[in-house]
């Protein structure tokens, strides 16, 4: 992440001085915080630590001597291409262009990664997901920073999940800035995340202090009810889509007793007893589950169904405010 330090020392961030750079300039950037990163990557392997990295371009640097120039950068470096991932915005003007499938079809020749970033802060993205030699898409944390207030915007992170699931991308999930939005992502198996929860950007020395001290998480997810209410969704859709699909997988017994639904262990981790409104919703929930697994064909069985885990839902977010 490039930063810049003025005469009185105060760091300026990219917002403030990438504007005012020409197209040359920008490019000469791109391959100084490439070569930084990569001489970078190389000191924290021979202290035991084999990461790989990523970094933004400037869409205005692509162009015919983007190619050469990577190659001349990783060449002198001797880091595997394959450790390299480059991100290019979604909504950047670049990607219509007719020369951009050719630009990134040779980086992606070179063994490079490719990543479409913030994905969803534009247009064209299922277009550009189909077209584009991409590996892995970034997920705009404007979908992400918000879901302490707007849990309802899971809804949306899981289809990209299943989306990358589908075409076999990697995701990653910006905007990981609380703890409680990092346990809803794990809890529903985001496989790479980024955001403050983690950790905010960090010079090389730093980063060594971090990755020193980094203890693997072992904690049982979910943690939170907003973990407890990404899971509950992810579980619903499973099922629902087994109910529609092929019902004979499912034990229907089991799938209308509440008891026996792991959401019914963590409410009582939680401290919510049999009770309690939010184990009597939840059981309410599970036995019109039961009701539709009985009858596939019956539609009022789904609308019931929808409703308690809607009011199960709403319960859970009220209990959290």
């Amino acid at each position: 992440l490039a930063r810049l330090r003025d005469e009185d020392g105060r760091i300026l961030y990219p917002a403030e001085f990438l504007r005012q750079l020409s197209v040359d300039d920008l490019t000469n950037l791109s391959s100084m915080v490439l070569t930084q990163a990569l001489e970078d990557l190389k000191k924290l392997d021979n202290l035991g630590w084999s990461l790989w990295v990523s970094f933004n371009v400037v869409p205005e640097s692509f162009c015919g001597s983007c190619v050469p120039c990577l190659q001349g950068v990783i060449s002198a470096s001797g880091v595997a291409p394959q450790r390299i991932t480059l991100e290019i915005l979604e909504g950047s003007d670049f990607l219509e262009r007719n020369v951009a499938l050719s630009v990134l079809q040779g980086i992606k020749e070179m063994g490079i990664r490719l990543a479409l970033d913030d994905v969803g802060s534009a247009y064209a993205s299922l277009l550009r997901l189909k077209e584009l030699p991409i590996d892995e898409i970034k997920l705009d944390q404007g979908f992400v920073r918000s879901l302490g207030a707007r849990p309802q915007d899971l809804h949306f992170v899981r289809t990209i999940q299943d989306l990358a699931s589908e075409l076999q991308l990697d995701l990653v999930v910006e905007g990981v800035e609380t703890a409680d939005i990092l346990d809803a992502m794990l809890t529903t198996g985001v496989p790479h995340l980024q955001g403050y929860a983690i950790s905010k950007p960090l010079p090389l020395t730093d980063l060594q202090q971090f990755l020193s001290g980094y203890v693997m998480d072992t904690d049982i997810r979910p943690v939170s009810l907003l973990g407890f209410y990404a899971g509950t969704l992810k579980s619903h859709t499973a099922i629902k889509n087994m109910l529609l699909i092929n019902p004979i997988q499912l034990d229907l017994a089991s799938l209308a007793d509440g008891h026996q639904c792991r959401g019914h262990s963590v409410l009582h981790r939680f401290g919510y007893g049999d009770d309690s409104h939010l184990v009597q919703l939840h059981d309410a929930y599970h036995l019109a589950l039961g009701a539709v697994a009985r009858n596939i064909s019956d539609h009022g069985s789904w609308r019931v169904m929808e409703f308690a885990l809607n009011e199960f839902l709403q319960a859970i977010l009220d209990v959290r405010e």
